[in-house]
């Protein structure tokens, strides 16, 4: 069965995925939602452009090897389309007791049978 994002029937389920997986700092967890391609793009906040799944899985495993971290998500704003879903928030996260916000912004494409 094909599912419109990847794994997921959507792409709240995909974003639920990604904080469960950072709540249990589980690697094979997190790496699932990532779309498997040479182009897949992860930006950690005032991090580097990583391009690829190893450079991914690398800077997944760097952030693991510290411990599960805490998120919560608050001012959630999301919108979609035929073709994409864009969600745009604000995180608090806790990491070693010392907490902060952060400005992520998810983007999920739909896969599209045949494209």
């Amino acid at each position: 069965m094909n599912l419109p994002f990847g794994h997921y029937e959507s792409a709240e389920d995909a974003e639920t995925a990604f904080y469960e997986a950072l709540r249990h700092a589980d690697l094979e967890a997190m790496m699932a939602i990532w779309a498997d391609e040479d182009d897949t793009v992860c930006i950690h906040p005032n991090g580097p452009r990583l391009i690829g799944t190893d450079q991914i899985r690398e800077s997944w495993q760097a952030i693991f090897d510290n411990g599960a971290v805490t998120i919560r998500a608050l001012q959630q704003h999301c919108t979609s389309s035929t073709r994409l879903a864009v969600h745009n928030l604000i995180e608090e996260v806790t990491i070693s007791g010392e907490r902060c916000a952060m400005r992520p912004i998810f983007t999920c494409a739909r896969c599209v049978a045949g494209a």
